[in-house]
């Protein structure tokens, strides 16, 4: 309890810092489980981030997102189940900035992850059902790592998501994901 509370009243410092600015963003990717026989299925986020300075080139950016992924089964040529979850999730990412010119940088961003699994469907067959039934964890969490090209209030990401929590229907493969996206700062 004493963690949380000093992790809070750090977050509330940062957040009363001067050089600090809120943004909003958006992407399109593709999202697979790392399980046998998984293929990607299209992905995508919205939501806002906080953008904090904590020297001239090092920020700490947390987000808050709603993401949409999943994965598609196949035996042979043909897919016999697609699993859909939607998730509320929290990145904390570290990001290292280099001035490119007057109005642009190159930002380098790490940090983990950890989101909660809000809805989904899986199908098969003719059956569907809730993609978070018995036996499927509602939380993951992991690491992300990418790159940003800001000019301007403008943000433009690729992004790397890796899930370290078994999150698969069967239980044995783990969450993957590519995205770019864009990004506005206020």
């Amino acid at each position: 309890m004493k963690k949380i509370i000093l992790f809070l009243f750090a977050v509330a410092f940062f957040a009363m810092n001067s050089n600090a600015q809120w943004g909003v963003k958006a992407g399109y990717g593709m999202s697979k489980s790392t399980g046998s026989d998984a293929r990607f299925m299209p992905a995508f986020y919205v939501g806002g981030f906080y953008d904090i300075k904590a020297s001239e080139h090092f920020y700490i950016q947390p987000q808050l997102l709603f993401s949409a992924e999943g994965s598609k089964y196949r035996q042979g040529g043909t897919t016999y189940m697609t699993a859909h979850a939607y998730f509320a999730e929290l990145p904390v990412l570290a990001s290292y900035r280099i001035e490119l010119c007057k109005n642009s940088r190159l930002n380098f961003n790490v940090g983990p992850y950890v989101s909660l699994g809000l809805f989904g469907k899986t199908k098969y067959g003719g059956i569907e059902e809730n993609t978070f039934h018995s036996g499927v964890e509602r939380v993951d969490y992991g690491a992300m790592a990418g790159v940003d090209y800001e000019v301007g209030h403008f943000v433009y990401s690729l992004m790397y998501k890796q899930g370290l929590q078994s999150f698969d229907i069967y239980g044995k493969g783990k969450s993957v994901g590519l995205s770019a996206g864009v990004g506005y700062k206020f």
